[in-house]
């Protein structure tokens, strides 16, 4: 898809889409979501690498919770 091209070159120039191709992104079919996927992760991939960052829930009562909930 050439729209997915042009979005992940703007993305690895920091470019930001305009309107218009957001909306083309958001009105794609969901045969073409693993496309979008693939190109978004692209993206990620370029500037954060591997890395992930994880959150996790903790239950209220256990009393390891480090906010003042």
């Amino acid at each position: 898809m050439d729209l997915l091209n042009t979005l992940v070159d703007k993305g690895l120039r920091r470019e930001l889409p305009t309107r218009a191709e957001a909306r083309a992104v958001l009105e794609t079919s969901d045969d073409e979501l693993l496309d979008v996927v693939a190109a978004a992760g692209k993206v990620r991939r370029h500037w954060f690498g591997r890395r992930v960052k994880l959150n996790y829930l903790v239950n209220l009562k256990s009393g390891l919770c480090p906010e003042d909930c």
